[in-house]
């Protein structure tokens, strides 16, 4: 993932479209925890080809670990972008974020829990599929399945070293995301395939002269962004 710095208002996304901010599919092994076929938009769970769990990664409990100072994203022996058939990679990425955050379909409102941006701390609300009833339609909850926490990469910036998926990507910090749906949180622009609406709840980065040790960045305002595949 590439963190471009934002040029918006947090408290206001109707006068300023939110960032767009692209990241990478990876491949990571095999996750040790997945929610029942069943479950809502869950029915591709355990359907990808032989070997490959991106969907599953997705929408299920991963084994793979992002720490600062591990060997870089895509070096031998490390987990690897995954460059297979672009099509079919946007398409798995939002069937696996659909069922991840309990969504029935793409945009807002689909039953997936809500994030308000009034000001920080963001408010996270229930949605009507959350897995836990007592959480469903709640106005104030403390944990969500829609908050995800991703590794953030520094992408070269001139050729050949593109970032393109080829070459290898040092962790730079962290992310916490809060998915607020598929596609655009307006209705105006065509939602794309592998775009995702996400509010920045957190960030934390690397200390370069520590790579073991993240640095807290707790007061960090919301900003919506929009991640593109």
């Amino acid at each position: 993932m590439q963190l471009i710095a934002p040029g918006t208002n947090p408290t206001d996304t109707t006068k300023v479209p939110p960032p767009k901010i692209p990241f990478y599919a990876i491949d990571p092994p095999e996750p040790v925890s997945c929610p029942s076929s069943s479950a809502v938009s869950c029915n591709q769970i355990g359907t990808g080809p032989p070997g490959l769990f991106y969907y599953d990664n997705i929408a299920c409990r991963g084994t793979a670990h992002f720490t600062c100072g591990q060997p870089p994203i895509n070096s031998p022996g490390q987990i690897q972008v995954d460059t297979r058939s672009l099509g079919t990679l946007q398409a798995r990425t939002d069937f696996g974020t659909e069922c991840l955050i309990h969504a029935n379909a793409a945009g807002l409102d689909q039953g997936q829990d809500t994030f308000t941006i009034t000001g920080p701390p963001v408010t996270i609300g229930g949605g009507s599929n959350n897995p836990n009833s007592l959480l469903r339609l709640a106005s104030s909850i403390s944990r969500s399945d829609s908050v995800i926490t991703v590794p953030v990469f520094n992408c070269p910036a001139l050729p050949p070293a593109a970032c393109d998926g080829t070459v290898q990507l040092t962790v730079v910090g962290f992310l916490q995301l809060g998915i607020q749906g598929l596609g655009p949180i307006s209705s105006t622009p065509p939602v794309l395939a592998g775009e995702i609406s996400a509010v920045v709840l957190n960030v934390a980065g690397c200390d370069p002269s520590n790579p073991g040790t993240p640095i807290s960045g707790a007061g960090v305002s919301p900003v919506p962004v929009r991640l593109i595949r």
